[in-house]
């Protein structure tokens, strides 16, 4: 069988590029087409339509602004399936998208509940969770050295929602005016308030940057002024950290499946649903509000042997889960026959 999978990949994202993995793993014995980009050229709709099935996913891929690739998915003639999304955000700009996919798709498979009730009444809809969880990442024994691995990504000062009305206007202001940042009067997201927060709990920090595309501002940049090495992102140097301090949400879904316990710095919404569906709802820290992070960092330490079990715990039924999905998928595909 052929199988097209459609995603945004190719792209130095360690999240990504673990996801395509598992669903390398779990179509293992057949041919993928992989298109990594969500703009559909002539020649990338080809490719997918010689496909027997074509699968839009994994990921955060409903964003704001992605309904101008409605069209193009449009035309995708195979048989459509979505695997292992989320949707971060439902406006008028994701809209016609959305109706693309309710309209086309033979299932949609979202790794959370709320992702699911965007889709709700669609016949063949699971609510799982992430991809990475069928192929996880082995669990490490716990270090007693105080080491905080550290995970930043670019991200804004201000708070308004990616891609939205706000987020554009105060984008171009800044551009225009970058005393703006000093000036500003409302509560700020500034990342050193995190490292003065590390240090002030005497934890040593290491960096884990998980994005580190060529000619883009990186993870990489974002550590860059807190530490004078950012060497390339490796998941070994994850095991040698006691706990992992990030952003980036598969910062914090590599750190569960290793079995080491996390602080979430939420800049969107699907870092809070991972921590709840995780067990650990207190350890998602709003960015605008470093007092909560630094009592979640003491938290995290003070409660540290529970919080690792309640993290095992969840990576326990994630694993179960995401295997017993993969193989209805499959079976709903045809793959097995």
């Amino acid at each position: 069988m052929r199988i097209g999978i459609l995603g945004w990949y190719g792209h130095a994202n360690a999240g990504d590029e673990r996801i395509l993995a598992a669903l390398r793993r779990i179509f293992a014995g057949h041919a993928l087409e992989v298109v990594g980009e969500l703009h559909l050229t002539d020649a990338s709709l080809a490719a997918l339509n010689r496909c027997d099935f074509v699968l839009f996913g994994g990921g955060g891929l409903l964003l704001r602004g992605n309904g101008v690739y409605a069209p193009g998915f449009a035309r995708i003639t195979a048989p459509l399936g979505v695997i292992g999304i989320s949707v971060e955000a439902v406006h008028a700009d994701n809209q016609a998208l959305i109706d693309v996919l309710r309209a086309k798709a033979a299932f949609i498979h979202v790794r959370d509940a709320e992702s699911a009730r965007v889709f709700a009444g669609v016949p063949r809809l699971l609510s799982g969770v992430d991809l990475t969880f069928y192929d996880p990442y082995d669990v490490v024994p716990p270090t007693a050295e105080p080491v905080a691995g550290v995970n930043l990504r670019p991200w804004r000062y201000w708070r308004a929602e990616h891609g939205g009305a706000m987020d554009h206007f105060l984008r171009r202001v800044d551009t225009r005016l970058p005393a703006l940042r000093r000036a500003y009067p409302f509560p700020k997201w500034v990342p050193e308030r995190v490292i003065d927060a590390l240090r002030a709990q005497a934890l040593t920090r290491r960096p884990l940057p998980f994005y580190e595309e060529p000619g883009e501002a990186t993870d990489a940049d974002a550590l860059a002024p807190f530490f004078p090495d950012v060497p390339p992102f490796d998941a070994t140097d994850m095991d040698r950290c006691r706990l992992v301090v990030g952003m980036r949400l598969h910062a914090l879904i590599f750190a569960c499946q290793k079995g080491i316990p996390f602080v979430s710095l939420t800049y969107q919404p699907k870092n809070a649903v991972f921590c709840t569906a995780a067990g650990v709802p207190e350890l998602s820290t709003d960015l605008f509000h470093p007092a909560a992070f630094t009592a979640a960092l003491t938290r995290v330490q003070a409660d540290y042997a529970a919080v690792r079990a309640r993290l095992l715990a969840y990576r326990g039924h994630a694993v179960a889960q995401m295997r017993a999905d993969a193989g209805l998928l499959r079976r709903w595909m045809g793959c097995d026959r």
